[in-house]
């Protein structure tokens, strides 16, 4: 197993670079991004937020709440077939409330405002719907596949996977046989793909994170009146004695480039100039014209292209 993991991880790094880069369409239900330039950080608590908001048809409870079934232990959890999960899409009181996600089963009998008939999330229960969880697509996109979507659709799925796994309200109750795992609840191909194309982005998040950290962007300012933008550099944020530059990183390891206006000290400005290479980023370094004469703070006609 570990030799199938090994070649796809490294087929992984060959095309998730190479997938489209049109915008996604609005999700349903929604996952938080995080903050331009920031981080990528855990999506869980915007995860159990988007839960909240699911659009409410029902009236709520409808009758007694449903049984639990006991947490599993991972490693001897039950196996689930696709027609035992169908039992248990809440339309009978006297079954748990269950749903699939990447083939992990769980109990979400206290969600049932959420999942029971008639409610907004209804359609995940009794089945593995993936897929809708970034699609919103609740008809014929509840499938557990995921092909053909982008790495940040993926990311998506797996951060709602990964609320399951830390809530305290719902419990693990075992594997699905299908898409994601056989019947010894062993990962297959389709799962271990998903798993080293996340394993991909989120180094390429830290790449590109670390950048802007380094080359902290530019504070901007532009009134739709104004022909000219702001940019200006902040002691107490960028560091004493920062101004303004032009930053191009060309990331060669992924395959892409990126541009912004990011505040340096003369050291620093020096430094990248003289080493310019940093991993596998190669950064070039351009002045501002209006920014000439080490002024902290300036003004850039909007029209202006990047500088040469």
């Amino acid at each position: 197993m570990w030799q199938l993991a090994s070649a796809i991880a490294v087929s992984a790094v060959l095309v998730i670079w190479l997938q489209p880069k049109d915008a996604r369409k609005a999700l349903v239900p929604p996952v938080q991004t995080g903050a331009e330039n920031a981080t990528a950080t855990d999506n869980s608590t915007a995860t159990a937020s988007a839960e909240a908001k699911a659009p409410r048809k029902g009236k709520g409870s409808k009758g007694p709440p449903y049984p639990r079934l006991p947490a599993e232990e991972r490693t001897s959890a039950r196996r689930w077939t696709l027609q035992e999960l169908a039992l248990h899409d809440g339309e009978s009181r006297e079954r748990p409330l269950l749903l699939a996600i990447l083939g992990e089963v769980y109990d979400v009998g206290p969600g049932e405002r959420f999942y029971g008939p008639g409610e907004g999330y209804h359609v995940f229960a009794g089945k593995d719907a993936s897929r809708a969880f970034t699609t919103g697509q609740f008809n014929d996109g509840a499938v557990p596949g995921l092909k053909g979507l982008l790495p940040e659709q993926i990311s998506d799925v797996i951060s709602w996977r990964s609320f399951y796994q830390k809530s305290d309200k719902y419990r693990f109750v075992g594997y699905l046989v299908g898409d994601y795992y056989d019947e010894e609840a062993q990962p297959l191909r389709a799962l271990l793909e998903l798993e080293a194309l996340q394993s991909q982005t989120d180094a390429n998040q830290k790449v590109i994170a670390d950048l802007r950290s380094r080359f902290k962007a530019c504070n901007t300012k532009s009134s739709q009146d104004e022909p000219h933008s702001e940019i200006w550099c902040d002691d107490s944020y960028h560091g004493q004695g920062t101004r303004p530059v032009f930053v191009r990183a060309k990331i060669t390891e992924l395959g892409k480039e990126d541009s912004w206006c990011a505040c340096l000290t003369p050291e620093a400005k020096a430094a990248a100039r003289e080493d310019p290479k940093s991993g596998s980023t190669i950064i070039r370094l351009s002045e501002y014209p209006e920014c000439a004469g080490d002024k902290q703070r300036c003004f850039r006609p909007k029209a202006a292209g990047p500088p040469p």
